[in-house]
């Protein structure tokens, strides 16, 4: 079989990605820019579909599959970015000082950050609806809980559906932590 791959050009500084499977659109962060990249996907090829501002050094981002939302982690703006995946629509919600990673478990509308510069996770719930012939309505965006942890400055976060416990990674303790979200 022969693999075919697409690129597409994007703003300064790319660091995080995430996709909807579904209607074959993206996003990334682009932090140099201080922008999100819109991108329109196919099999073959990938296009720049639009950008959004109003970010301050965007990093991690990730899909919520409910609302049709990506929600980036806005590091020095201390908050949650969701733009909306129709109209790249930019709505915030504030969380701890510095996100720079961000998981989302799209069934309990629960989230984790973590937050680089206080060494802290924000716990956060996200539930909102997206009607396809309307707008999004947010019905609840808000931090719940603050968790302090000790480690290093890099980390890596993902939140199990299912079970609904974050895993953390902490490189410099060479550990994964497991985190049991409400």
């Amino acid at each position: 079989a022969t693999i075919t791959t697409a690129s597409v050009t994007v703003d300064q500084e790319p660091f995080g990605v995430a996709v909807d499977p579904i209607d074959n659109v993206g996003v990334v962060s682009s932090s140099g820019q201080n922008m999100v990249d819109g991108l329109a996907l196919t099999a073959t090829t990938a296009s720049l579909s639009g950008r959004v501002s109003g970010f301050e050094n965007p990093l991690d981002t990730t899909f919520d599959p409910i609302t049709d939302t990506f929600l980036v982690a806005d590091s020095l703006n201390n908050e949650i970015g969701i733009v909306d995946a129709k109209t790249l629509v930019l709505n915030t919600f504030r969380v701890g000082i510095d996100p720079t990673a961000i998981a989302y478990n799209f069934q309990s509308g629960t989230g984790v950050t973590v937050n680089q510069a206080t060494n802290t996770l924000s716990i956060f719930n996200f539930v909102a609806t997206n009607p396809p012939d309307s707008q999004l309505m947010i019905n609840t965006a808000q931090v719940e809980m603050i968790l302090p942890f000790g480690g290093s400055a890099e980390f890596s976060v993902a939140v199990n559906p299912i079970t609904n416990i974050a895993t953390v990674v902490d490189q410099a303790n060479g550990r994964l932590l497991l985190i049991p979200l409400p």
